[in-house]
């Protein structure tokens, strides 16, 4: 199961938060989350909190969710530091990058961290 919630502070930008199974088996509810967050604002941020598992299919969703923001001219963004699920996920599938991807003029590509 995972638990979404979408708050929208004072100064315009969203926070989108994601807890408990971040799996394929809830992809489609966070991919409709993120497009609806995304729609919603011009500078999101993510908060991925008390995660019980996380799986590739949730990192290559937040990785085209992030593109698909760039595309919009929008910002997709960590809010706070990755929860050590999320980390460890990163360095286990290899994602963590040192540039971003065509697209990622900006370096903002949420695999461009210190994951260590």
């Amino acid at each position: 199961m995972v638990d979404i919630t979408y708050n929208e502070n004072e100064d315009g930008s969203g926070v989108l938060s994601l807890t408990g199974e971040l799996v394929l088996a809830n992809v489609d509810d966070i991919k409709n989350a993120l497009l609806s967050a995304i729609g919603s604002t011009n500078n999101l941020r993510l908060n991925i909190i008390d995660v019980i598992d996380i799986d590739l299919s949730c990192i290559q969703l937040l990785c085209a969710a992030h593109r698909f923001a760039i595309r919009q001219k929008k910002q997709l963004s960590f809010d706070l530091q990755p929860h050590e699920l999320l980390r460890e996920a990163v360095r286990v599938t290899g994602v963590a990058r040192h540039k971003g991807c065509i697209l990622d003029v900006n370096d903002s590509c949420l695999w461009l961290r210190d994951w260590s």
